[in-house]
Protein backbone atom coordinates (compact mmCIF):
# COMPACT_ATOMS: atom_id res chain seq x y z
CA UNK A 1 0.00 0.00 0.00
CA UNK A 2 2.99 2.52 0.90
CA UNK A 3 5.08 1.62 -2.02
CA UNK A 4 2.61 1.88 -4.25
CA UNK A 5 1.18 5.33 -3.18
CA UNK A 6 2.45 8.15 -4.78
CA UNK A 7 2.04 10.52 -1.72
CA UNK A 8 3.01 10.46 1.60
CA UNK A 9 0.48 8.20 3.58
CA UNK A 10 -0.82 9.28 7.79
CA UNK A 11 0.24 6.40 10.17
CA UNK A 12 -3.61 6.25 10.74
CA UNK A 13 -4.52 5.62 7.16
CA UNK A 14 -2.20 2.98 6.86
CA UNK A 15 -3.18 1.06 10.33
CA UNK A 16 -6.87 1.38 9.54
CA UNK A 17 -6.48 -0.22 5.81
CA UNK A 18 -4.74 -3.67 7.75
CA UNK A 19 -7.09 -3.31 10.84
CA UNK A 20 -4.21 -2.53 13.17
CA UNK A 21 -4.30 0.38 16.04
CA UNK A 22 -1.35 3.15 15.04
CA UNK A 23 0.47 2.04 17.79
CA UNK A 24 0.43 -1.90 17.56
CA UNK A 25 1.01 -0.90 13.38
CA UNK A 26 4.03 0.98 14.09
CA UNK A 27 5.54 -1.45 16.63
CA UNK A 28 5.28 -3.91 14.24
CA UNK A 29 6.12 -2.26 11.54
CA UNK A 30 9.59 -1.44 13.02
CA UNK A 31 9.97 -5.06 14.45
CA UNK A 32 9.90 -6.57 10.76
CA UNK A 33 11.21 -3.32 8.07
CA UNK A 34 13.90 -1.64 11.24
CA UNK A 35 12.23 1.68 10.32
CA UNK A 36 8.94 3.25 11.16
CA UNK A 37 6.87 3.90 8.83
CA UNK A 38 7.46 7.84 8.33
CA UNK A 39 10.92 6.72 7.89
CA UNK A 40 10.33 4.19 5.36
CA UNK A 41 8.06 6.49 3.46
CA UNK A 42 10.96 8.95 3.42
CA UNK A 43 13.17 6.07 2.04
CA UNK A 44 11.05 4.89 -0.42
CA UNK A 45 10.53 8.93 -1.66
CA UNK A 46 14.65 9.22 -1.64
CA UNK A 47 15.02 5.49 -3.86
CA UNK A 48 12.29 6.86 -6.61
CA UNK A 49 13.94 10.11 -6.25
CA UNK A 50 17.40 9.10 -7.28
CA UNK A 51 15.91 6.85 -9.64
CA UNK A 52 13.85 9.48 -11.41
CA UNK A 53 17.19 11.41 -11.85
CA UNK A 54 19.76 8.83 -12.93
CA UNK A 55 16.81 8.27 -16.07
CA UNK A 56 17.20 11.36 -17.06
CA UNK A 57 14.02 13.03 -15.67
CA UNK A 58 14.38 17.23 -14.73
CA UNK A 59 14.30 17.94 -11.39
CA UNK A 60 11.10 19.12 -11.26
CA UNK A 61 9.27 15.91 -12.72
CA UNK A 62 11.78 13.39 -10.42
CA UNK A 63 10.72 15.12 -7.10
CA UNK A 64 6.81 15.00 -8.00
CA UNK A 65 6.92 11.60 -9.51
CA UNK A 66 8.99 10.35 -6.25
CA UNK A 67 6.14 11.60 -4.28
CA UNK A 68 7.23 15.03 -2.75
CA UNK A 69 4.04 17.31 -2.34
CA UNK A 70 5.65 20.11 -2.78
CA UNK A 71 9.66 21.23 -2.98
CA UNK A 72 9.95 22.58 0.87
CA UNK A 73 10.23 18.86 1.82
CA UNK A 74 12.62 17.78 -1.04
CA UNK A 75 14.78 20.80 0.25
CA UNK A 76 15.22 19.37 3.62
CA UNK A 77 15.87 15.60 2.51
CA UNK A 78 18.28 16.36 -0.93
CA UNK A 79 21.21 16.42 1.35
CA UNK A 80 20.28 12.92 2.86
CA UNK A 81 18.88 11.23 -0.09
CA UNK A 82 21.35 12.23 -2.56
CA UNK A 83 24.52 13.91 -0.93
CA UNK A 84 24.26 16.95 -3.02
CA UNK A 85 21.50 18.66 -4.97
CA UNK A 86 19.51 17.47 -7.36
CA UNK A 87 20.59 19.19 -10.19
CA UNK A 88 24.69 17.77 -9.32
CA UNK A 89 22.89 14.34 -8.71
CA UNK A 90 21.66 14.57 -12.50
CA UNK A 91 24.99 15.86 -14.30
CA UNK A 92 26.81 13.57 -12.54
CA UNK A 93 24.88 10.35 -13.11
CA UNK A 94 26.18 9.74 -16.54
CA UNK A 95 29.53 9.84 -16.15
CA UNK A 96 31.37 8.25 -12.94
CA UNK A 97 32.30 4.45 -12.53
CA UNK A 98 32.93 2.24 -9.33
CA UNK A 99 34.49 -1.14 -10.14
CA UNK A 100 33.69 -4.01 -7.31
CA UNK A 101 34.94 -7.65 -6.14
CA UNK A 102 33.82 -10.21 -3.78
CA UNK A 103 35.40 -12.59 -1.85
CA UNK A 104 34.65 -15.02 1.31
CA UNK A 105 35.22 -13.85 4.79
CA UNK A 106 34.06 -15.45 7.68
CA UNK A 107 30.70 -14.21 8.08
CA UNK A 108 29.18 -14.74 4.63
CA UNK A 109 30.42 -12.94 1.41
CA UNK A 110 31.70 -10.42 1.02
CA UNK A 111 31.68 -7.48 -1.70
CA UNK A 112 34.13 -4.26 -1.50
CA UNK A 113 33.90 -1.71 -3.99
CA UNK A 114 35.45 1.42 -4.89
CA UNK A 115 35.80 5.00 -6.50
CA UNK A 116 38.40 6.71 -7.98
CA UNK A 117 38.97 7.98 -4.85
CA UNK A 118 38.65 5.01 -2.67
CA UNK A 119 37.34 2.52 -0.79
CA UNK A 120 33.27 3.61 -1.15
CA UNK A 121 31.59 0.22 0.00
CA UNK A 122 31.95 -3.26 2.16
CA UNK A 123 29.24 -5.48 2.22
CA UNK A 124 28.22 -8.55 3.78
CA UNK A 125 25.47 -11.07 2.50
CA UNK A 126 24.77 -14.83 1.42
CA UNK A 127 25.45 -14.00 -2.41
CA UNK A 128 27.86 -11.63 -4.45
CA UNK A 129 24.60 -11.51 -6.72
CA UNK A 130 22.53 -10.15 -4.17
CA UNK A 131 25.49 -7.91 -2.45
CA UNK A 132 25.55 -6.41 -6.30
CA UNK A 133 22.05 -5.57 -6.39
CA UNK A 134 22.34 -3.63 -3.04
CA UNK A 135 25.14 -1.89 -4.32
CA UNK A 136 23.84 -0.68 -7.18
CA UNK A 137 20.74 0.62 -4.87
CA UNK A 138 23.01 2.39 -2.89
CA UNK A 139 24.70 3.95 -6.04
CA UNK A 140 22.41 4.34 -8.41
CA UNK A 141 23.39 7.40 -9.89
CA UNK A 142 26.75 5.21 -10.89
CA UNK A 143 27.32 2.51 -13.32
CA UNK A 144 28.72 -0.20 -10.68
CA UNK A 145 30.92 -2.43 -12.38
CA UNK A 146 32.68 -6.07 -11.77
CA UNK A 147 36.56 -5.73 -11.64
CA UNK A 148 38.95 -7.80 -12.80
CA UNK A 149 40.77 -8.63 -9.45
CA UNK A 150 44.05 -9.48 -10.95
CA UNK A 151 44.20 -5.93 -12.56
CA UNK A 152 42.77 -4.23 -9.42
CA UNK A 153 45.40 -3.37 -6.69
CA UNK A 154 43.35 -1.82 -4.61
CA UNK A 155 40.37 -4.27 -4.44
CA UNK A 156 42.29 -7.75 -4.14
CA UNK A 157 44.36 -5.55 -1.32
CA UNK A 158 41.24 -4.46 0.53
CA UNK A 159 39.89 -8.22 0.35
CA UNK A 160 42.76 -9.33 1.94
CA UNK A 161 42.74 -6.52 4.55
CA UNK A 162 39.31 -7.11 5.27
CA UNK A 163 39.96 -10.96 6.06
CA UNK A 164 42.90 -10.58 8.11
CA UNK A 165 41.27 -7.96 10.19
CA UNK A 166 38.68 -10.43 12.14
CA UNK A 167 41.64 -11.98 13.61
CA UNK A 168 44.31 -9.68 13.89
CA UNK A 169 42.20 -6.18 14.63
CA UNK A 170 41.14 -3.44 12.09
CA UNK A 171 43.95 -1.15 12.56
CA UNK A 172 45.12 -3.17 9.54
CA UNK A 173 42.16 -1.27 7.69
CA UNK A 174 43.47 1.77 8.33
CA UNK A 175 45.92 1.29 4.96
CA UNK A 176 42.83 1.77 3.10
CA UNK A 177 41.45 4.78 1.23
CA UNK A 178 38.47 5.42 1.81
CA UNK A 179 35.55 7.40 0.27
CA UNK A 180 32.99 8.20 2.82
CA UNK A 181 30.05 10.39 1.29
CA UNK A 182 27.07 11.18 3.74
CA UNK A 183 25.93 14.46 5.42
CA UNK A 184 28.15 16.25 7.63
CA UNK A 185 26.61 14.77 10.47
CA UNK A 186 26.85 11.18 9.40
CA UNK A 187 30.39 11.76 8.78
CA UNK A 188 31.65 13.05 12.23
CA UNK A 189 29.09 9.83 13.68
CA UNK A 190 31.58 7.24 11.47
CA UNK A 191 34.60 9.20 12.40
CA UNK A 192 33.17 8.10 16.43
CA UNK A 193 32.60 4.93 15.53
CA UNK A 194 35.91 4.31 13.93
CA UNK A 195 37.40 5.02 17.57
CA UNK A 196 35.69 2.45 19.21
CA UNK A 197 38.38 -0.07 20.11
CA UNK A 198 38.50 -3.66 18.46
CA UNK A 199 36.18 -5.67 20.72
CA UNK A 200 34.37 -2.63 22.78
CA UNK A 201 30.82 -1.47 22.28
CA UNK A 202 29.24 1.57 22.79
CA UNK A 203 25.76 2.64 23.19
CA UNK A 204 24.11 5.00 20.95
CA UNK A 205 23.64 7.54 23.90
CA UNK A 206 27.40 7.55 24.14
CA UNK A 207 27.92 8.28 20.84
CA UNK A 208 26.17 10.69 20.84
CA UNK A 209 27.39 12.19 24.14
CA UNK A 210 30.65 11.63 22.84
CA UNK A 211 29.98 13.39 19.72
CA UNK A 212 28.88 16.59 22.32
CA UNK A 213 25.16 15.92 21.42
CA UNK A 214 23.66 13.68 23.53
CA UNK A 215 19.95 14.33 22.91
CA UNK A 216 20.95 13.04 19.01
CA UNK A 217 21.15 9.44 19.97
CA UNK A 218 18.22 8.60 17.31
CA UNK A 219 20.19 10.79 14.62
CA UNK A 220 23.15 8.25 15.57
CA UNK A 221 21.14 5.39 15.20
CA UNK A 222 20.37 6.26 11.73
CA UNK A 223 23.58 7.49 10.93
CA UNK A 224 24.58 3.81 11.74
CA UNK A 225 21.79 2.42 9.79
CA UNK A 226 22.90 4.60 6.76
CA UNK A 227 26.73 3.13 6.86
CA UNK A 228 27.71 1.22 3.66
CA UNK A 229 31.43 0.72 4.55
CA UNK A 230 30.89 -2.47 7.15
CA UNK A 231 33.78 -3.44 9.59
CA UNK A 232 36.14 -0.37 8.16
CA UNK A 233 32.81 1.83 10.09
CA UNK A 234 32.16 -0.52 12.65
CA UNK A 235 28.35 0.22 13.64
CA UNK A 236 28.25 -2.96 14.72
CA UNK A 237 29.77 -2.09 18.17
CA UNK A 238 26.85 -0.07 18.62
CA UNK A 239 24.27 -1.16 20.75
CA UNK A 240 21.05 -0.47 22.66
CA UNK A 241 20.83 0.87 25.73
CA UNK A 242 19.93 -1.78 28.07
CA UNK A 243 23.14 -4.15 26.34
CA UNK A 244 20.72 -5.59 23.72
CA UNK A 245 21.84 -6.25 19.84
CA UNK A 246 19.86 -3.17 17.91
CA UNK A 247 19.09 -3.35 14.22
CA UNK A 248 22.22 -4.21 11.93
CA UNK A 249 22.17 -3.76 7.90
CA UNK A 250 23.88 -7.03 7.44
CA UNK A 251 21.62 -8.84 9.81
CA UNK A 252 21.62 -9.35 13.99
CA UNK A 253 23.13 -12.66 13.77
CA UNK A 254 26.39 -11.23 11.97
CA UNK A 255 26.06 -8.77 14.31
CA UNK A 256 26.42 -10.82 17.04
CA UNK A 257 28.93 -13.21 15.55
CA UNK A 258 31.27 -10.25 14.86
CA UNK A 259 30.90 -8.84 18.45
CA UNK A 260 31.47 -12.49 19.66
CA UNK A 261 34.55 -13.11 17.34
CA UNK A 262 36.12 -9.63 18.67
CA UNK A 263 35.65 -10.47 22.16
CA UNK A 264 37.52 -13.48 21.60
CA UNK A 265 40.26 -12.53 20.34
CA UNK A 266 40.92 -10.17 23.02
CA UNK A 267 40.67 -12.52 25.14
CA UNK A 268 43.03 -15.01 23.71
CA UNK A 269 45.60 -11.57 23.51
CA UNK A 270 44.81 -11.26 27.17
CA UNK A 271 45.91 -14.79 27.61
CA UNK A 272 48.85 -14.92 25.24
CA UNK A 273 50.31 -11.69 27.49
CA UNK A 274 49.87 -13.61 30.67
CA UNK A 275 51.18 -16.58 29.30
CA UNK A 276 54.43 -14.22 28.24
CA UNK A 277 54.42 -12.26 31.65
CA UNK A 278 54.43 -15.83 33.73
CA UNK A 279 57.32 -17.10 31.55
CA UNK A 280 59.44 -14.05 32.33
CA UNK A 281 58.74 -14.11 36.30
CA UNK A 282 59.97 -17.65 36.01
Amino acid sequence: MMSESDKALSLAAVARAVSLSPYHFHRQFKSVTGLTPAAWQRALRAQRLREGLVAGKTVTQAVLDAGFNSFSPYYQQAPTALGMTGRQFRQQSARQVLYWAAGDSPFGRCLVARSEQGICAVLLGERATELAIQLHGMFPAMQCLPADLAQDSLLRKALALLAESQSQGDTLLAQLPLDIRGTVFQQQVWQQLQRIPYGETRTYQQVAAELGRPAAFRAVASACAANKLALIIPCHRVVRHDGLLAGYRWGVARKAALLAQERNQNQNALLEEESVDELIRR
